[in-house]
């Protein structure tokens, strides 16, 4: 008769695993207890929880926030560049206008010298949460954000308009007799300032938007001159890159009453890159989230709404049906929905055609 094994010998799976975690959790403790002791206290912290979506500032377009998965996010460094005109100073504004609708500070460093304050009116920012500052050199801007970072919180907001526009205090002592190797100069400082920011960035949970432009690299002849200028810091160090540039005009006959504003995010750390976003920018106004104006725009680009001449108000569209005036025929969009539902499905059709 074969011997019965002892079954208290040989241990289950269930009790090595058990032993094995532990082990596990108790020498992570003597690891996260001998970091935290030499180096400072949460120098190092055990992720437990389950994994939470980053807290973001809303930008105040719907479909900008559901591309970036809630918006701008906390306690992070967002670059935003592109031509000039296209929309960028207003979208910063658009943020700060939702940074402080949720109790946040806005911390506005004017280093072009010609911001307008009538835009704070036309956005609705509440000028008692809003500050200025005008620097004249790179070092001041960094030197005054990293101490404004000092006291900062979660909700407040700092927008620098613009890097490509900052000069280190080196360059302007040099005077023009003397400009050979400034680039250089401009890369290095804002290197050193977003290094010197970036810790207190996440430390204090604010929030720092970096309006950049483009430039072009001379030379050039094979493939994209367009380049950012200021160094390639903010590039790696940001963790959102929105690209704003100008689409087509937004014309009432021979007025332009404002552009569609194209936003791409090139690098997006907390939800998919490269989506496109297209969102109606009238002067004077701001961003004109509107179904029946996005429809209209839409159709007139695929030619399902045309006009008779470059210059006439008459849109016509189907069997030579016309409507007088763009604002007629936003006016009709929003009441008629038998006219919404014609234009959505001539949309459609169009598109799967193409």
């Amino acid at each position: 008769m074969a011997k019965k094994k002892n079954a208290s010998a040989v241990p289950e799976p269930k009790e090595e695993r058990a032993k094995y975690i532990a082990d596990r959790d108790k020498r992570m403790l003597a690891q996260l207890e001998h970091v935290n002791k030499t180096m400072g206290k949460a120098a190092v912290r055990a992720i437990t929880e389950a994994y939470t979506p980053t807290p973001c500032h809303g930008t105040g377009i719907s479909k900008l926030d559901k591309a970036l998965n809630g918006g701008v996010p906390k306690g992070r460094i967002t670059e935003m560049f592109g031509n000039e005109g296209g929309g960028k100073t207003t979208l910063s504004i658009n943020i700060a206008k939702q940074a402080q609708q949720a109790g946040g500070i806005v911390h506005f460093i004017d280093a072009e010298h010609k911001f307008d304050e009538s835009i704070l009116d036309v956005i609705g920012i509440d000028r008692a949460a809003f500050q200025m500052a005008v620097p004249d050199t790179s070092e001041k801007v960094w030197n005054g954000l990293s101490l404004w970072l000092d006291r900062a919180g979660p909700e407040d907001l700092a927008i620098v308009d613009s890097l490509a526009m900052m000069r280190p205090q080196q360059e302007i002592n040099k005077g023009m007799a003397q400009l050979e190797g400034y680039g250089g100069d401009r890369a290095k400082i804002n290197a050193m300032g977003i290094n010197q920011i970036k810790g207190k960035v996440h430390g204090s949970g604010g929030t720092v938007l970096i309006i950049n432009q483009i430039r072009h690299k001379m030379g050039i002849s094979y493939g994209n001159p367009e380049t950012t200028p200021g160094g390639d810091e903010l590039k790696f160090g940001a963790a959102l890159r929105l690209r704003i540039t100008s689409g087509g005009g937004i014309k009432e006959g021979d007025d332009r009453l404002g552009h569609i504003c194209n936003i791409r995010a090139t690098k997006c750390n907390h939800a998919r890159p490269y989506q496109d976003v297209h969102i109606p920018l009238i002067y004077g106004v701001g961003f004109q989230e509107d179904e029946a104006l996005e429809l209209f725009e839409k159709a007139l680009e695929m030619r399902i709404i045309w006009r008779e001449t470059e210059k006439s108000t008459k849109y016509m569209y189907g069997d030579n049906f016309v409507i007088k005036g763009r604002k007629n025929f936003l006016a009709e969009l929003r009441t008629n929905i038998e006219l919404k539902k014609w234009f959505e499905n001539a949309i459609t059709q169009v598109s799967s055609a193409n």
